[in-house]
C-alpha cells in the first residue's frame, strides 16, 4: 500500500527546497506545458488507435495502460510564492509507447543531469556540451543489433581510455577530447 506524501508547506517552496522537474517558475509557463501535454496526449491515442488494431497479447496489455494515461492532470498554484506544480496525475508509465510519459521521463532524466551540469560549469566554464547520437542499421535480430552497439560503444570508450591514459599505440577517436558524458540506450 502506497504512503501519502505530506503537503509542503508554503515556507518550504519559498524556501527554494523543491526544484523538481514537476513544478513551473511562473504560471505563464502552465500555458505552453498543457500545450505540449495536449499535443503528446493526441499522439498516445494515436499509438493506442494501432496497438488496438494489432492482434498480440502484448499489445492489449499495453493499449491497456494507455488507455487511461493523461486523462487526469490536477496542477495546483501556490500563488505566495508564484510556482504551478503538477499535484496528481494518471499515466501508464511506459516511455517507449507514450509520449507523454516520454515527455515525463525526459525531463526528470534533465532535472537530475542540468543540477550536475550547472555546478561543473560553474567550476570550468570553458566546457561546452555536444549532443551525439549514434545509430545502428536496423536488423531481423534485435538482440544482434543492441549487442554489436554495446560492443562499439565499449571499443570506442576504450579507445578513449587508452589513448588518454598514454599508452602506447592507442588510437585517437574524437572522443578522446571529452571530458565526461551521459548516456543511455535505447532500443
Amino acid at each position: 500500500m502506497a504512503h501519502k506524501k505530506t503537503p509542503e508547506s508554503s515556507s518550504n517552496l519559498a524556501g527554494g527546497e523543491l526544484k523538481g522537474v514537476r513544478e513551473a517558475s511562473d504560471t505563464s509557463l502552465l500555458a505552453e506545458r498543457i500545450a505540449r501535454y495536449g499535443v503528446a496526449h493526441a499522439r498516445s491515442q494515436a499509438m493506442l488507435c494501432h496497438l488496438r488494431e494489432a492482434p498480440s497479447q502484448a499489445s492489449f496489455k499495453t493499449a491497456a495502460g494507455l488507455a487511461s494515461c493523461g486523462n487526469y492532470l490536477h496542477f495546483r498554484e501556490y500563488f505566495t510564492v508564484g510556482k504551478v506544480r503538477l499535484h496528481s496525475a494518471t499515466f501508464c508509465k511506459q516511455h517507449l509507447v507514450c509520449p507523454l510519459c516520454g515527455i515525463r521521463r525526459g525531463a526528470k532524466a534533465l532535472g537530475a543531469y542540468l543540477t550536475r551540469w550547472q555546478v561543473i560549469q560553474e567550476e570550468r566554464p570553458d566546457l561546452r556540451p555536444y549532443l551525439l547520437t549514434l545509430t545502428v542499421k536496423n536488423g531481423p535480430d534485435l538482440e544482434e543489433r543492441q549487442a554489436h552497439l554495446s560492443r562499439s560503444l565499449k571499443r570506442l570508450m576504450h579507445h578513449r581510455r587508452d589513448f588518454n591514459a598514454s599508452t602506447r599505440g592507442a588510437p585517437w577517436t574524437e572522443l578522446c577530447k571529452a571530458e565526461g558524458g551521459v548516456y543511455t540506450l535505447e532500443l
